[in-house]
């Protein structure tokens, strides 16, 4: 297929863009260099600054096509560095036209070695002699050491820092250096690969650098420049001054940080943290400096006959002056700041100048053709200190003796008398706003976590220690459910049962798991150090002395001695490990802005991707409709694109082709593919291998499965394989042969330990473990191609080690919470996400998602929280959090970013696709739907269709067309069960006939166990191909139903179901049986659905489970060929018919059952092409109950 690319004819750099007539940077065609320029946008208007390479019609414009590349591939890697975003240069969007490669920039930047020259008299890069305009210099130093501290963290050497690479928006009184010019980054470990032939075109012959100390010894250049050293001559004793430049009175700190930059000290290491350090000590000596010189605060106030503050001033005298005199309202105010001032910021980021009777409200100074400043402030408004309730602030005092007081048309000329000794208002305080959308992305993932938190935490039960005692060689324990009104008030809040409840739901109605491990301890909550416990096995409950008790055996441990005593969980360790690590990657969030504004809002930041243009091939012409839609998409727009994906749709096969296109593309490139859970990334992972096997990139590509559960079958992908092979390779090479002895050991001792497993490992030298397991880590960090859960230590790992990705791609993101999915998403920031928030959400997110709709609960919950969960959260923002809710409208606030961010996938779809349907189609998307289903039989596919997808998703012609003429992978060994596609075993309706019900333990039907065993004595395996095995599930919604449904067919496999032994399972798990949330993501040939419910209650009690219509989706959409249901269709249409008339799109409303059972009548009507099966069929379960004479 030809691409629809290459026909397109581009435009001209004059045609895409109205270009300024000056450059702020000039182009050189001989060096490779790149021009800079201000434009305008034809297509948006939105004004930009144009980097750009001029095409020369030669050969030589591959080489400008490779710098373009490099630059948006490098500055992609760098911007998604912690804090990378506020340091480097954005990149609007970038392309190719007829006659030029370029990129987009924000429009108020420039190169330095431009804005430098247009600056102000007194703009501190031109008075640098003053200790506050110096601090402005260091923290532009700050900024740029921690960019190049990024590009160096990837193994990157920028390799051409000069005033072209920095950039600036010319900012007089805040730092805002950025860096730039990524086009001649280079990889050290890629010294033998493009474009290094490009690189040494732009440079004389011998000065390609390839140095980290080089980039220092280039940023020392800059910094020379600016304050006017002579860069040549730092090595004596008294530097001189650039002939022209004033000389400067510079701290031998200050001299030294500029020294070591050129020449850093014997043995120690020159890098980021070096230099910030230096640096933030540089900036103590400076602002200490700066506080003991002349500067003085200037507040200008606007006075006269028609001022409101002349008039509050009048009244706030006794009406001792007019509102004409402003000398002494001057007066008044200055014996009014004398009784004590203090400057404020409140929660909306307003300064206030506060005196005990009055408040003064303060703005930066505004003159028409200056910038707005705050080393002037101005004041038109003052009240009445009592009038003034702040709430949530920030304070500090100021001398009155610093502030300097004048009329407003004195301003200009004062600031420009007193230059540097105009003092900064806002640099008192951290000027980001509350109302900054990072800062309510951060709190509602905080909040959603410690929601998430409280509710586990409440499943720690209080207990009173009633009796020990010994029974035979057994420990025996009797505890009672003990009551705290803390406990109580945090219940309430949160809407669960009180403990002595919480102990009768667990143990009295079972719903506990039979096989857990409790603790009894004394630790109340999460986090709190565990001093003395034992491991209890639960044994009974029992009455004594009218008391509800419960018996425990003591298997391991101590009692504690206290009498009230805590029941846990034993695994709770491992939560309060996946708590913290999720709480660091908040934190980590805090250091990049450009993930958190995506999160806040995913279309604020779009970026269009030109550099690697989407060619519609082969491979693209074999994707349906939708995939190609999603495919064109992911590939032009970012830094986030969402796909939802409908049951067999075919998500991964998106997924593995754009695997396959980037890798193609590069095969350095680097790809993070994670998920929730472990089967779903494993299947997601096997997938990824076919097709490099397949493709023949797998000899290119080190792929490597991060800690994969046992189950996994990745053919030696997982971290302890690779690293075992790697050793092998490097054992047996030359490279070991000539190594010194030392290093030929410790490979031996490496290269034995990978073979040792389990309880051996214990046995192993710790020098020897510590080698294998960085051995391993390195392996890791090496990956180009890694696979890891979104909860995995090892994403944290390399977080922490500054690793990064190109692409980050997440499966089932709808079943994982915003805080799982932070992360991955850290690691990259080109993010692709795919889920369906029409199945499971994730785990037990229904009530969080309730409890965060009440802010009394949640206010009240919080001040419940500190027993339970402060030991985790205290030092993550917990007492800011409950700060900051004091104020109901930011209460109101967070509570809805932390719903946002709880379903995070959700929230970010349905309000895309929403406003795709209210807006023009043109527009860019982040959000995709696939919506042509490949699994499915089209009956199955109908159901679905109709009940949970408004109609929307289709079966491809080709696909149904298989469906009509091929051959099912199975047969039908008894006429009793149909051959439809759809066929529902129905029991009579309890209501009207009573031995059909359900029955506890919660919940199971006897009725329906023997109506399956039947059904699956009637089916055996036929597969296709021997590889392809016919699969077979059995599914019910209920554990209790599963785990019966289990232990009878695996009674019955030698004997009346030995004709399913042929049967492949459709998980990695050693029986046919599931629960519906285990098999979310796996599909069957057959599937055969137990549906438990079937009773006379009305409303939530009848249906349980079954009103879930994502759980309901998942179970009716994993069926290939056959779904089976067993159940009560009488009962289903009652409470249906309850439902008919509610909102489809309220989840708490079972609407889809009505809409179901009108699918399931109008199957019933329509025949397969024998036109004599019909696509649906009722059978009475009673009609399979008896065995049929042979």
């Amino acid at each position: 297929m030809q691409s629809r690319n290459a026909k397109r004819q581009l435009d001209t750099l004059e045609q895409r863009f109205e270009l300024d007539e000056t450059f702020l940077s000039s182009p050189n065609t001989a060096a490779l260099k790149s021009a800079v320029i201000r434009a305008t946008d034809r297509r948006t208007g939105d004004p930009v600054v144009l980097k750009y390479w001029a095409k020369t019609g030669t050969v030589v414009d591959a080489d400008f096509r490779e710098l373009w590349r490099h630059e948006m591939r490098q500055s992609e890697r760098v911007r998604a560095f912690p804090r990378g975003n506020e340091v480097v240069v954005e990149v609007l969007a970038s392309g190719e036209s007829d006659d030029a490669f370029y990129i987009a920039m924000p429009s108020d930047v420039a190169p330095l070695e431009h804005a430098s020259r247009f600056v102000r008299p007194d703009h501190w890069l031109r008075s640098l002699h003053g200790p506050r305009q110096r601090v402005l210099l260091w923290k532009n130093l700050r900024r740029l050491a921690e960019a190049l501290g990024a590009v160096h963290g990837q193994g990157l050497v920028h390799g051409r820092i000069d005033g072209r690479a920095v950039y600036s928006t010319g900012a007089a009184t805040t730092p805002d250096f950025r860096l730039g010019g990524f086009e001649f980054c280079l990889r050290v470990a890629e010294l033998n690969k493009a474009p290094l032939h490009v690189i040494a075109k732009s440079r004389p012959v011998g000065s390609v650098i390839f140095s980290f100390l080089d980039d220092w010894r280039a940023l020392g250049k800059v910094i020379a420049h600016l304050i006017g050293l002579d860069a040549n001559k730092l090595d004596e004793e008294d530097i001189p001054f650039i002939e022209g430049r004033a000389k400067i009175d510079l701290r031998a700190s200050e001299i030294d940080l500029i020294r070591l930059l050129f020449e850093p000290e014997r043995n120690r290491i020159l890098d980021a943290a070096t230099v910030t350090n230096r640096v933030d000590a540089i900036l103590n000596e400076l602002d200490a400096e700066a506080f003991a010189d002349n500067g003085r605060y200037v507040l200008a106030f606007r006075l006269g006959q028609t001022s409101r503050l002349s008039a509050i001033l009048n009244e706030a005298s006794g009406d001792t002056f007019d509102t004409d005199d402003a000398e002494s309202q001057l007066d008044f105010i200055r014996a009014d700041l004398e009784t004590g001032a203090s400057l404020t910021r409140t929660a909306r980021g307003d300064l206030l100048l506060m005196t005990e009777s009055l408040v003064y409200d303060l703005q930066p100074l505004r003159v028409a053709g200056s910038d707005e400043t705050w080393n002037v402030a101005s004041c038109n408004n003052a009240r009445f200190r009592g009038d003034v309730h702040l709430g949530r602030r920030e304070t500090t005092d100021l001398p009155a003796h610093r502030i300097e007081i004048i009329r407003f048309a004195a301003a200009s000329r004062r600031l420009n008398e007193l230059r540097s000794d105009a003092l900064d208002w806002s640099a008192a305080f951290d000027m980001t706003p509350d109302d900054d959308p990072t800062l309510t992305v951060r709190r509602g993932l905080l909040l959603a976590q410690i929601a998430e938190a409280l509710f586990k935490a409440a499943e720690i039960a209080p207990v009173e220690l009633v009796n020990q005692r010994r029974q035979g060689d057994k420990r025996i324990v009797e505890i009672a459910a003990s009551e705290s009104e803390h406990r109580i008030r945090l219940s309430q809040a949160l809407g669960v049962g009180e403990p002595h409840q919480l102990m009768r739901r667990l143990f009295d109605r079972e719903e506990a798991d039979v096989d857990a491990e409790w603790q009894l301890t004394e630790a109340a909550g999460l986090g709190m150090t565990v001093r003395a416990a034992a491991s209890v096995r639960f044994i009974r409950p029992i009455q004594k002395n009218n008391r509800r008790l419960y018996e425990f055996e003591v298997l391991d441990g101590v009692v504690p001695p206290q009498a009230q005593l805590h029941l846990r969980k034993v695994d709770e360790t491992g939560t309060e490990q996946v708590l913290r690590r999720r709480l660091r990657m908040l934190t980590t969030l805090s250091t990049q802005s450009e993930l958190a504004l995506m999160l806040a809002d995913p279309r604020g930041r779009l970026r269009t991707y030109q550099d690697d243009p989407l060619v519609e091939d082969d491979h693209f012409g074999k994707l349906d409709e939708s995939k190609q839609e999603a495919l064109r998409s992911i590939w032009s727009t970012g830094p986030g694109q969402f796909v939802v994906g409908p049951p067999g749709v075919g998500k991964t096969k998106l997924v593995t082709e754009v695997v396959r296109r980037a890798l193609e593309g590069d095969s350095t490139i680097r790809l993070l593919l994670s998920a929730q859970a472990h089967q779903a990334l494993d299947h997601l992972a096997a997938s990824v291998q076919q097709m490099l096997k397949k493709t023949g990139l797998d000899d290119d590509v080190i792929l490597v499965r991060s800690k994969a559960d046992n189950g996994a079958d990745l053919s030696g992908a997982q971290t302890p394989d690779r690293a075992k092979a790697y050793l092998k390779e490097l054992k047996d090479s030359s490279l070991y042969r000539r190594a010194p002895r030392a290093i030929q050991q410790s490979l031996r001792d490496m290269t034995t330990a990978a073979d040792v497993t389990g309880n051996l490992r214990a046995r192993l030298s710790l020098t020897t473990l510590r080698q294998r397991r960085s051995f391993e880590a390195l392996v890791l960090q090496s990956a180009n191609v890694l696979f890891s859960t979104t909860n995995s230590g090892d994403l944290e790992r390399l977080i922490d080690d500054g690793a990064l990705f190109d692409w980050t791609i997440v499966e089932e993101a709808a079943k994982a919470t915003g805080s799982e999915l932070l992360a991955p998403q850290l690691l990259s920031m080109r993010r692709l996400l795919i889920g369906d928030h029409n199945q499971l959400p994730p785990f037990d997110t229904d009530r969080i998602a309730e409890f965060l709709e009440d802010q009394t609960r949640v206010k009240d919950a919080l001040a419940e929280s500190d027993p339970l969960i402060g030991n985790i959260f205290r030092d993550f923002g917990l007492d800011d959090l409950k700060e900051a809710i004091e104020d109901d409208g930011v209460l109101s606030e967070i509570c809805a970013s932390a719903r946002r961010m709880l379903l995070l996938f959700e929230s970010l779809v349905t309000s895309e696709l929403d406003r795709q349907k209210r807006s023009d189609q043109r527009r860019r998307r982040v959000a995709t739907e696939l919506l042509q289903q490949h699994r499915m039989h089209p009956a199955i596919a109908t159901v679905i269709s109709e009940c949970f997808y408004d109609g929307t998703l289709d079966t491809p012609k080709e696909r149904q067309a298989e469906f009509d003429t091929e051959q099912p992978p199975f047969t039908i060994t008894d006429a009793r069960l149909p051959s439809s596609p759809i066929v529902f075993i129905d029991l009579p309706y309890v209501q009207r006939e009573g031995n059909a019900g359900e029955q506890r333990p919660t919940y199971h039907n006897p009725a329906e166990l023997q109506a399956v065993l039947s059904v699956l004595g009637m089916l055996k395996a036929a597969p296709k191909k021997p590889e392809e095995p016919s699969t077979l599930a059995v599914l019910s919604p209920y554990n209790e139903q599963v785990e019966r449904l289990g232990r009878a067919i695996e009674d019955a496999l030698q004997g009346k179901l030995a004709n399913i032994v042929d049967f492949k399972r459709g998980t990695n798990a050693p029986g046919f049986e599931s629960t519906v949330d285990s098999f979310q993501g796996s599909e069957a040939d057959v599937v055969v659905a137990s549906l438990v419910r079937n009773n006379d209650h009305v409303g939530r009690r009848a249906l349980g489970i079954l009103r879930d219509r994502r759980r309901m989706n998942v179970l009716l959409s994993r069926a290939k060929w056959k779904l089976i249901i067993v159940g009560s269709m009488d009962f289903l249409r009652v409470q249906g018919r309850r439902y008919r008339r509610h909102n489809t799109d309220n989840r708490s409303v079972p609407a889809f059952l009505a809409k179901m059972s009108e699918v399931f009548d109008q199957l019933a009507k329509e025949t397969l092409p024998d036109g004599t099966t019909p696509k649906f069929k009722l059978v009475p379960a009673a009609s399979l109950m008896t065995d049929t004479k042979s």
